[in-house]
């Protein structure tokens, strides 16, 4: 297909094409808008390893698989009386420093969680977390809002479907088989086209 025959189809569906991305991008900008702003809040931990483990490098599987467990969530559930278990707790190591940040749509529980969870380390982190002597709080939780990214996520909506109502007039193009030209009926009829008939479209414009 030639750069013409292209043009052609893009100016035929042209509505289609354009359809497609406008209502793409509407809906995915009102359940943008509609989206719960989340908050995350982290506490950050000084660790101290017990002697064998003094100089080495923190256990980071370890301390993740028990700080995100179910076990330990309902452990934090059952001394601080916060529902914790549907949050999203995520950890970060630096050193022997160890971040815990919770997630929710309300800061002051974030905040409140994630201390729970650096004093359920503090108090019960020695006999369950292997290698880990002692920890203490280095900075408590403070709460800020999780960015949204409202307009890439509509500009990314808005552009995947551009690309589908593109593949979709092209289809459409490719499962048309009426002629619409001289140059179809020459190629796919291996015939000569004597002549066309021009469309005559009369003025209709009304005389003053």
């Amino acid at each position: 297909m030639e750069l013409r025959e292209y043009w052609r189809v893009i100016k035929k569906r042209l509505l289609l094409i354009l359809f497609i991305p406008i209502v793409a991008g509407a809906v995915s900008g009102y359940y943008v808008m509609k989206k719960t702003p989340l908050y995350t809040a982290t506490t950050t931990l000084l660790l101290s390893q017990s002697s064998n483990q003094i100089g080495g490098t923190p256990d980071t599987a370890t301390y993740t698989g028990v700080i995100q467990s179910d076990y330990f969530t309902q452990m934090v559930d059952a001394e601080s009386n916060l529902p914790i278990s549907g949050s999203m707790i995520e950890l970060n190591f630096n050193g022997q420093l160890m971040s815990i940040s919770v997630t929710s749509g309300d800061p002051k529980f974030a905040s409140k969680a994630a201390d729970a969870a650096a004093q359920t380390v503090i108090d019960k982190g020695p006999g369950i977390i292997p290698g880990l002597h002692s920890a203490g709080v280095l900075n408590p939780a403070t709460s800020s809002p999780v960015p949204l990214h409202k307009q890439q996520d509509v500009t990314l909506a808005a552009g995947i479907a551009f690309l589908v109502s593109l593949g979709l007039a092209f289809l459409l193009e490719y499962l048309d088989l009426r002629f619409k030209t001289e140059t179809d009926i020459v190629k796919y009829l291996g015939i000569p086209a004597l002549g066309g008939v021009a469309e005559y479209r009369p003025n209709k414009r009304k005389k003053a």
